[in-house]
C-alpha cells in the first residue's frame, strides 16, 4: 500500500521483499562503468556485460538534459563476459547516463561522471 497527501491510497501486488529474480537476471548482467569518474579529455569508457545466451542490445549515452550523445548496437552471440568500449567524444564536465536496451526495453542504467 502507498498513500499520498490528497491523492488517496494505492494498492499493488509488487513487493520490495519479493525474492524471486527476474528471468532477465538469469540471462545477463551489466557491471559498473569504468573509469568512473572519467577525466575530461578521455574519450571513451568501458561497460562490462555478461550474457548467458545470445543478446542483441543497444547502448545509448545521454547528457543530464536528456540529449542523446552516442549510440552503439552490439550483438553478443556467444555466452560470456564482454567489455564494450563506447566513445563519449569531446564532452564537457557533468553527469551522463548510459542506458542499455533490448528493443524498447531498458535493461540497465549506469551513471557516468566527467570531471575536469
Amino acid at each position: 500500500f502507498a498513500a499520498t497527501h490528497g491523492r488517496g491510497v494505492f494498492k499493488s501486488s509488487y513487493s520490495l521483499l519479493d525474492t524471486q529474480r527476474s528471468p532477465l537476471a538469469e540471462e545477463f548482467s551489466v557491471g559498473e562503468l569504468y573509469p568512473n569518474p572519467l577525466r575530461k579529455g578521455q574519450t571513451s569508457f568501458v561497460l562490462p556485460i555478461r550474457v548467458d545466451k545470445p543478446l542483441d542490445v543497444t547502448v545509448q549515452m545521454y547528457d543530464v538534459s536528456g540529449r542523446k550523445i552516442n549510440q552503439l548496437r552490439q550483438l553478443y552471440d556467444t555466452p560470456g563476459s564482454y567489455s564494450t568500449s563506447l566513445p563519449l567524444g569531446a564532452s564537457s564536465s557533468g553527469i551522463y547516463h548510459c542506458v542499455v536496451l533490448r528493443g524498447d526495453q531498458i535493461l540497465a542504467v549506469r551513471k557516468l561522471v566527467v570531471t575536469e
